[in-house]
């Protein structure tokens, strides 16, 4: 988590990274002597005549020694110090931010996936009870008119004797289905 918050403040170099040191309070307590030892290990793997292909040689022993006399000097190290301890406590403070976030994240979704199984649970009840219809109060509606029968198709209208005899056959189905029911006592619906 703090070298993620290092990584972001372009501008702010670990200088007990770049010695290959321990970077957290293990880093302030070490002594001039590591320092120096540190130091010395790292001139001799990184001075640019050791690498002559790397055209970025200079540049990082450059930095190394600067991040040497940074930490070498006792007040600019207290003040180095303090900036990585309030760059640790920043990432800490994000990190318990962020958790206090998918905690509550994952709180609302909880509540969510409840409510919706209460409203699923509110409404299978409401439909899995049987209502029962009541035939509507007054006068019983008149008979429907005798059933005629159907016109005789003539020859020159272009319906096949059979079409009209299936319709036929249909409005008579329709007239009894009709008829049974009005006769009989309130269906229950579901």
């Amino acid at each position: 988590m703090v070298k993620k918050a290092l990584d972001r403040d372009k501008e702010f170099i670990d200088h007990y990274r770049v010695l290959c040191l321990p970077t957290n309070e293990e880093g302030s307590k070490l002594t001039i002597k590591q320092i120096k030892k540190a130091y010395h290990d790292q001139c001799l793997k990184r001075h640019p005549d050791k690498r002559p292909d790397d055209p970025k040689a200079t540049s990082d022993f450059q930095r190394l020694k600067s991040s040497f006399e940074i930490l070498r000097d006792v007040s600019s190290r207290a003040a180095f110090d303090a900036r990585l301890r309030s760059i640790r406590e920043e990432a800490l403070r994000a990190s318990l931010r962020d958790a206090k976030r998918r905690k509550l994240a994952s709180d609302l979704k909880n509540r969510e996936r409840a409510a919706r199984k209460e409203k699923m649970a509110e409404f299978q009840a409401r439909n899995s009870k049987k209502t029962t219809f009541a035939p509507a109060p007054g006068p019983k509606p008149p008979p429907p008119p005798p059933s005629t029968p159907p016109p005789q198709p003539s020859p020159s209208s272009g319906c096949s004797l059979d079409l009209l005899l299936l319709l036929c056959l249909c409005m008579c189905l329709l007239q009894l289905h009709l008829d049974l029911c009005r006769h009989r006592p309130s269906a229950k619906r579901k």
